[in-house]
């Protein structure tokens, strides 16, 4: 189910925005969720970090990055793999092609 509000936030470390109904593995990013990214990183404090949850994988991390998230967390798009190295790997590299946001530097990907 998508929702429309007006979000904010100005105080906290960290924000969470989940970009699919909460529950179960594998499920497709919503893209109503960028918007929220993007409402959220044009209201919120400095020191506050904006994180996204839930179909992350190659083709929706750069859009998330771009919306304002510096934090991903990427389920299914690594354990479904056989190679949690590689998947995280290839996350990393999608992210940091030019248009995909992330520089290796910068990256909180992790493995």
């Amino acid at each position: 189910m998508c929702r429309r509000s007006t979000v904010s936030s100005r105080k906290g470390d960290q924000v969470l925005v989940m970009s699919v109904e909460p529950g179960f593995g594998g499920q497709t990013f919503m893209p109503i969720a960028l918007e929220t990214l993007r409402q959220l990183d044009a209201t919120r404090d400095p020191d506050t970090t904006l994180a996204v949850d839930g179909g992350i994988g190659p083709t929706t991390i750069g859009d998330a990055y771009r919306a304002g998230a510096r934090v991903f967390v990427a389920g299914s798009s690594v354990f479904d793999r056989p190679d949690y190295t590689e998947a995280i790997s290839e996350l990393k590299a999608t992210a940091s092609d030019p248009g995909g946001g992330l520089s290796h530097s910068s990256c909180p990907l992790s493995h």
